[in-house]
């Protein structure tokens, strides 16, 4: 029996719970999501999204499977379809969190992949590819838009640095205040009930 369910967001979809160990916010789940094709003479896709993000582009889906590839994305914990009810959405406190979230979809697609990356997603693709477990089947880098680093001044750069030490709660306290808070009033904030 296949654990792959129909997608939540997109019709056509399947979408199949990754689950992990728990980590200081509770729970924590990933959703691989797979756009369900005939054959792909040139392999697999792994997409991964980036900050504030989750997947939700057809379009691209659709582009990658007429070029032969079976496609896949992730979304990460902590976003869209894995974001749960307890959690602070879109937190991390080290991006290497994400590598067993991306061998495990790697094992799940169970063929080596096409790791596409857009923005955040751009630069935790790029970071597995040269540490994560399963590295050597990683076929490819596609990147749009990567993130590697701030397009500022130094001073910039420093006000940046100083915001990145507050912390997750006062940080959202302050975004809140200044009306500027993520609220799950936001449709692109769902919180999922798995």
């Amino acid at each position: 029996m296949s654990d792959w369910k129909p997608d939540t967001l997109l019709p056509g979809f399947e979408a199949k719970t990754l689950e992990f160990p728990d980590d200081y916010d509770g729970r924590v789940v990933a959703t691989l999501v797979r756009l369900p094709a005939g054959s792909a003479p040139r392999g697999a896709v792994l997409y991964v999204h980036g900050f504030v993000d989750y997947f939700f582009q057809r379009h691209m889906a659709e582009r990658f499977a007429a070029e032969g590839y079976a496609f896949h994305a992730l979304d990460l914990r902590k976003y869209g379809r894995s974001l749960l009810a307890h959690q602070h959405p879109n937190f991390c406190k080290d991006l290497a969190e994400y590598d067993a979230e991306i061998g495990a979809a790697i094992d799940t697609i169970g063929a080596p992949v096409l790791l596409a990356g857009h923005s955040t997603g751009g630069l935790i693709c790029t970071l597995y590819a040269a540490r994560g477990e399963r590295r050597g089947e990683v076929r490819a880098l596609w990147l749009n838009s990567p993130f590697f680093d701030w397009n500022v001044s130094p001073f910039k750069r420093a006000q940046l640095g100083f915001a990145a030490l507050m912390s997750a709660s006062y940080s959202a306290r302050l975004l809140q205040k200044f009306g500027c808070g993520c609220g799950s009033e936001r449709p692109y904030l769902r919180r999922s009930s798995a």
